[in-house]
């Protein structure tokens, strides 16, 4: 689920494969596309055979959504569609000037459900980390289409919270309180902005059995980047 312009975009859910768009200013729900139109690979399981065949997406859940400002579009991938069977492995756009679905690369496939994904601030990497039974790294590249597999590992397998942050909003701050006392100069705040204003990912565990002593983790997006 993504906020865009006001206009929220839900896609998938348990027993649901439609797209919605909630707008705010008419506060309404409205169907945009059905994933039930791709045909994709499915199993035709009886008691004395087990086909693939290809039919529409019954649902679409534990996917990843990501709004790429810069493009005017949405990505969506990864997920589960028919009752575990299958897993969406190509990558999906959503035109948000055209409002049309499409697929956003023929060749790059990415297989995961419950995965977390966060967009590099200058909008040209996706990082994707962990999901169900993995504790894999993945760095796609949507500017020169690629995926790449970093030789880093989350501290754990599984589905657990992501979520990035740069180091912006502690430096402001330090240099609003400090240049109450003295003028700092502005080479010494570009030196603040270039070892400090790194973007990092932070991993926090979902649950461990004991909500107060969950584990926390923090990598630089350099380093992330550095190792695929």
């Amino acid at each position: 689920m993504v906020n865009v312009n006001g206009c929220t975009h839900l896609i998938g859910g348990s027993q649901n494969s439609k797209h919605f768009v909630w707008n705010d200013l008419n506060k309404s729900l409205n169907p945009v596309f059905d994933f039930a139109n791709i045909k994709v690979p499915t199993p035709s399981i009886t008691y004395w055979s087990r086909e693939t065949t290809l039919s529409g997406i019954e649902f679409l859940r534990g996917s990843c959504l990501i709004h790429v400002a810069s493009q005017n579009k949405l990505l969506l991938f990864g997920g589960d569609t028919f009752n575990g069977y299958y897993n969406l492995s190509y990558i999906y756009e959503y035109s948000l000037e055209t409002k049309v679905w499409g697929k956003w690369n023929d060749t790059i496939q990415l297989t995961c459900v419950y995965a977390g994904a966060v967009l590099t601030d200058d909008e040209r990497y996706v990082i994707i980390v962990g999901g169900n039974f993995s504790d894999k790294i993945y760095v796609l590249d949507i500017i020169e289409p690629s995926l790449k597999r970093s030789s880093i590992k989350c501290p754990k397998q599984g589905s657990h919270l992501i979520n990035k942050m740069g180091n912006e909003f502690l430096i402001n701050t330090f240099i609003k309180i400090t240049s109450n006392h003295i003028e700092i100069p502005m080479d010494i705040i570009g030196l603040v902005g270039k070892y400090f204003g790194n973007e990092v990912l932070h991993w926090i565990q979902y649950n461990n059995g004991d909500t107060m002593k969950r584990e926390h983790y923090v990598i630089s997006f350099d380093d992330i980047l550095a190792s695929v």
